[in-house]
């Protein structure tokens, strides 16, 4: 016996489902179990499915109305007054923020990084 022997009668169907090993045995065997398995296929889907779809079809109506009748409303409110807290948002980053960061990228600027290649030989100055 082989290791493929072996293999094949380990993860084979049992021989004893078969009717006295004759073709007709065994392919109404094949038959009956492959039908029994659509079927209980079907059946599960249904049981399980039909009331999963359902549940979150509901789910989603009541997200969506949630949404149109209760979100963008207030979201429309709170941009009417929000409108001078992003002016003032802008102005603090163009006077403060952006004068700091320009003072930055200059400090930094005459700074040179060189990577080395092969035989510690400087290349190309790496340009960000």
């Amino acid at each position: 016996m082989t290791t493929s022997d072996l293999d094949l009668r380990i993860f084979s169907e049992k021989q004893t489902l078969s009717t006295h090993g004759t073709v007709s045995g065994d392919w109404s065997t094949r038959f009956s179990r492959k039908w029994t398995r659509l079927f209980v296929y079907r059946l599960c889907s249904l049981i399980i499915g039909l009331p999963a779809a359902i549940i979150f079809g509901i789910l989603f109506a009541i997200a969506s109305v949630i949404n149109v009748f209760a979100c963008v409303p207030i979201a429309k409110l709170l941009s009417i007054p929000a409108n001078w807290l992003a002016k003032t948002w802008c102005w603090l980053v163009h006077a403060v923020v952006d004068p700091v960061a320009t003072a930055l990228g200059l400090l930094f600027s005459s700074f040179t990084i060189r990577k080395y290649g092969i035989n510690s030989q400087p290349t190309d100055p790496c340009v960000a």
